[in-house]
């Protein structure tokens, strides 16, 4: 058993049009699906290119505004897991950057040293 997505009214499970309002009942199960799981590949997307931040920040927030459309729990919160480490990785970087215009010799030696072990 179905209801009206505009009145209410129970429907046939094979109803196309509502017999009480008339209106035309969406019918297309696989659309609905395909939208549903594009959230949560963006926010495993978002996750994974996350030393991409600016890519990762993206993906993280389409993530998070789909999940929300759908009402589901799971998306919003890998949205959330991607946009926090395109964060940390860009402030990551920053600091690097600091490091390497400040202290250029030590940050040459250190990882002159990371890349000998």
């Amino acid at each position: 058993m179905k209801y009206c997505i505009y009145c209410g009214n129970k429907l046939d499970d094979d109803a196309i049009y509502c017999t009480k309002c008339g209106k035309k009942q969406n019918t297309n199960t696989n659309d609905k699906q395909k939208n549903d799981s594009v959230g949560l590949i963006l926010g495993i997307l978002s996750i994974l290119f996350s030393y991409v931040p600016l890519v990762s920040l993206i993906l993280g927030i389409i993530a998070i505004v789909k999940g929300s459309k759908n009402n589901s729990i799971i998306d919003p919160i890998l949205g959330c897991i991607g946009v926090t480490l395109s964060v940390l990785t860009t402030l990551f970087y920053v600091f690097l950057l600091i490091l390497y215009i400040f202290f250029p010799s030590f940050f040459t030696q250190f990882f002159i040293q990371l890349l000998t072990i």
